[in-house]
């Protein structure tokens, strides 16, 4: 994990070019905070790379492979993440919040409908047929866009004869607010949130907005979509970039929407929304949202990432992720962590 991300965000760097460019007295006080902070750890890869694209120097950045090693995995630990990674299953985890209308969904080759009674596929197709499309995605491991489609309903029924996989989940395609669709209008364009619960009150640190490109039906940056960070008061940064950083866009390349000066609506419900999911999951310590609005402008859960949630779109988009929180959270994760190997844990 190490490795990999290390030899990313060098490739980052190197196709980045903005001229910004950290001095050598900056260069070292990052290594010194990143050689106290991160298990002696000696390199300023990600303040350079954090820099380079934002223009924000702060000795807060985190570097990704400190991130998913240690800190996620204490934070969120295994036995605790697996069963919020099937998507299946959120009709009952998730009964409080808006959520798109499961149609049907497949679990180890059987169907079942809305309700998790036993079905044939065939039952459901006229119910289908009264929406205009749905959204056919993994129940599990669809990070990045994978294995995600969007088709007619009446496309359906052909979809499954052919569909030879385990475990599936079939949704109304979510009609989302103007606001959201204006970017682009062709994909579900949604909202990254992060939030930290250390003391039993979850608290949003950071959010991008990801949009589709024209041709595309999702938003993930894998699948060539965009990212732009959101402010606290919930207005949109001046750039958007792409998945590597090395493209920036003051305006939409497709709808030609200007980013700076654009604001999230209901920005504020949005963030109510993910701190009173969160505090209802207490023994995940941070955790990443999918949220989108939809057409009356309340927001809807479209995924939960516990695991692998990236920070690079974070730190890139808006600065460090935990931003002046950043050294008391190392702090706490030091003192628990000591603590849990002093214990034999």
């Amino acid at each position: 994990m190490k490795r990999s991300c290390i030899k990313k965000i060098k490739r980052i760097i190197k196709s980045n070019s903005e001229g910004r460019y950290l001095r050598g007295e900056q260069i070292n006080r990052c290594k010194r905070y990143c050689r106290e902070h991160y298990g002696g750890y000696d390199d300023a890869l990600w303040h350079i790379a954090c820099y380079k694209i934002n223009g924000i120097f702060s000795l807060n950045y985190i570097p990704e492979h400190f991130f998913y090693n240690e800190l996620e995995k204490y934070l969120n630990p295994d036995k605790y993440v697996a069963c919020y990674l099937d998507k299946g299953k959120y009709d009952f985890i998730f009964k409080t919040i808006n959520r798109p209308q499961t149609i049907l969904r497949k679990i180890r080759g059987n169907y079942f409908d809305c309700r998790f009674e036993r079905c044939t596929p065939e039952g459901l197709f006229h119910q289908s047929q009264e929406v205009t499309e749905v959204v056919i995605k993994p129940s599990f491991d669809s990070h990045g866009g994978r294995g995600i489609e969007v088709i007619k309903s009446n496309e359906l029924s052909e979809y499954l004869k052919n569909d030879y996989s385990e475990n599936l989940l079939i949704q109304e395609y979510v009609k989302q607010h103007s606001e959201m669709a204006k970017f682009n209008m062709g994909s579900l364009n949604t909202i990254r949130i992060c939030t930290l619960n250390l003391y039993g009150v979850p608290k949003v640190y950071s959010a991008v907005l990801r949009m589709g490109r024209e041709g595309n039906r999702v938003d993930n940056l894998s699948k060539g979509g965009l990212s732009v960070g959101i402010r606290k008061d919930g207005s949109l940064n001046r750039y958007a970039h792409n998945i590597f950083f090395n493209e920036r866009h003051e305006k939409h390349p497709d709808s030609g929407i200007t980013f700076l000066g654009q604001k999230i609506p209901c920005w504020h419900k949005i963030k109510n929304t993910t701190a009173y999911l969160h505090k209802r999951i207490p023994e995940l310590g941070i955790l990443s949202w999918d949220m989108s609005l939809d057409v009356d402008c309340n927001p809807v859960l479209i995924e939960v990432n516990p695991n692998n949630q990236g920070i690079n779109m974070h730190q890139f988009n808006n600065g460090p992720l935990f931003g002046d929180d950043t050294e008391k959270v190392l702090n706490w994760y030091n003192r628990k962590n000591l603590s849990t190997k002093f214990k034999g844990i």
